[in-house]
């Protein structure tokens, strides 16, 4: 298991570096639990099965943790074997480990239920109805186009209310994009 975090590690240091030099890895499974790491011509990685499961379900546990290093207060997370041998979070890895997204362009419409909203910072929880574009679930959002709160706090009394929203897509390193927020524009009647 050790291994899988450190190799699992050594995996994000290396896509955020080149992410970071402006390099879009591409990432590709051949089907034969073969997967494979291309950036530009630097070469073939191959990442085996078991770190490439864990690296898609570890992403968001280490931006957490490396989130904790505050400078001044708190310089470094680090996690060890009894060889020395590990992983160590620097304010460094909390610039490269810190989630992005990116704001897309098209406007959706969706059905949607509200059941949490702050007025004061403008954001909430709403439920993202079945049967739509936008896979089901519970999801976050902010009110980007309503000057009005009282319009979402009004709307938060209906089952069911229509929104145009914005997407907040976050691109994991393995290649994943995922909704990471609704952006709220305007509501219907």
């Amino acid at each position: 298991m050790w291994k899988l975090v450190k190799y699992g590690y050594d995996f994000f240091k290396l896509v955020f570096k080149f992410k970071e030099k402006g390099i879009t890895p591409m990432i590709d499974n051949d089907g034969n639990n073969n997967i494979f790491l291309f950036a530009n011509n630097t070469g073939t990685i191959n990442i085996s099965n078991p770190v490439f499961n864990f690296i898609n379900t570890a992403e968001g546990n280490l931006n957490r943790l490396s989130s904790l290093v505050i400078p001044e207060r708190i310089d470094t997370i680090t996690a060890v074997d009894k060889n020395g041998d590990g992983i160590e979070l620097t304010e460094d890895d909390r610039r490269l480990f810190a989630s992005t997204t990116k704001l897309s362009d098209e406007v959706l419409t969706i059905r949607c239920d509200i059941y949490r909203y702050d007025k004061y910072k403008r954001t909430g929880r709403l439920i993202v109805l079945e049967g739509q574009e936008v896979p089901e679930g519970m999801y976050t959002f902010k009110s980007l186009g309503i000057s009005d709160p009282l319009a979402i706090l009004e709307n938060m009394q209906k089952e069911e209310i229509t929104v145009k929203v914005l997407q907040d897509i976050h691109t994991s390193a393995t290649g994943k994009t995922s909704i990471a927020a609704f952006n709220i524009i305007a509501t219907e009647i």
